[in-house]
């Protein structure tokens, strides 16, 4: 899944929107393959180094990840 986002990620060069929605905890977020990752982790994946093409442009992210541990019913 990670590496779907990435390819897609090389293809912007004017602005982003990034929504994560998941489940989470401590300050991260659990994918459905199982992985965890760092919110720091995924603001990385944008920054000058990693994404060059997005340099001095708006990145915005929304991150809704539950952090209880018991069941909402919404």
């Amino acid at each position: 899944m990670i590496k779907q986002i990435k390819a897609e990620i090389k293809e912007i060069d004017k602005s982003i929107v990034v929504f994560v929605m998941s489940h989470g905890k401590d300050g991260a977020i659990h994918t459905s393959d199982r992985l965890i990752y760092y919110h720091n982790d995924i603001f990385a994946e944008f920054n000058e180094s990693n994404c060059p093409q997005l340099k001095e442009k708006p990145k915005v992210f929304f991150i809704v990840a539950c952090l209880g541990k018991e069941d909402n019913c919404g």
